[in-house]
């Protein structure tokens, strides 16, 4: 799948225009992150917690006290949350992540609205986006918003990139990784195969089955060894 029209040549000023945005904006989102006072509640903690007692049993998530919680819940989040705190040790890590998440998504809109709508576009979608205070509120925030964002937002720029398996592969991989955030990425997974499926009754090139199967090998790639292993803990396939 590409864009309709022929690629866009980037003018040199409204990249330097883009990169000077998202160098003041990581900044201004280091320090929200790293000089205020925070006090997670809700998802924010449940998450905190999951990740601190698998840590402290020296595990992944799902684990065999999962299924003692309430309900097991972006095992994708926490497993990265993990991670996080083994190698940093510190609560404040999180929020940094957060900054990561945050800073990714907005890069990928950038390029995604420059691919489809042209560079000037693009920027004013970004801004738009730096405008928007929710999203700097969030890195604050141990929610799932940002890296579900991000992992779709990946899944889109794959698939809309040039057609080679390695751009279909990467786009089922973070569209799996998406889904292990939150199943509300369903929808695109099915907009993908009507796609595949439209383009090769109309065209009948059989290229693209190969597409579709390899993109669908991407999120089994997730989905498979997620799924046994938390069928080995918890009992259940998730």
């Amino acid at each position: 799948m590409q864009p309709t029209h022929p690629p866009i040549v980037k003018p040199i000023k409204e990249s330097k225009r883009f990169w000077r945005l998202f160098a003041v904006y990581g900044l201004v989102c280091l320090c929200v992150a790293l000089f205020s006072n925070v006090s997670w509640k809700s998802d924010s903690m449940t998450y905190y917690r999951f990740a601190k007692e698998a840590l402290a049993a020296g595990s992944g998530f799902p684990n065999a006290n999962a299924i003692y919680n309430s309900c097991i819940s972006a095992p994708v989040l926490i497993n990265i949350l993990i991670i996080t705190l083994k190698i940093f040790q510190t609560p404040t890590s999180l929020l940094v992540l957060a900054v990561g998440f945050n800073l990714v998504q907005l890069y990928l809109i950038y390029r995604l609205t420059e691919r489809f709508f042209g560079t000037k576009a693009a920027w004013i979608a970004s801004l738009l986006y730096v405008l928007y205070l929710n999203n700097l509120g969030l890195v604050l925030l141990n929610y799932t918003e940002l890296p579900f964002g991000c992992f779709a937002l990946a899944s889109l720029y794959f698939f809309t990139a040039k057609p080679r398996p390695i751009h279909f592969y990467l786009a089922g991989i973070t569209t799996g990784l998406a889904l292990g955030i939150r199943p509300t990425i369903v929808p695109m997974i099915g907009i993908y195969v009507l796609w595949i499926g439209i383009n090769f009754w109309k065209n009948r090139n059989f290229q693209l089955l190969q597409y579709g199967a390899v993109l669908l090998l991407g999120v089994c790639t997730y989905v498979v060894p997620m799924g046994l292993y938390s069928k080995h803990n918890t009992g259940h396939f998730i």
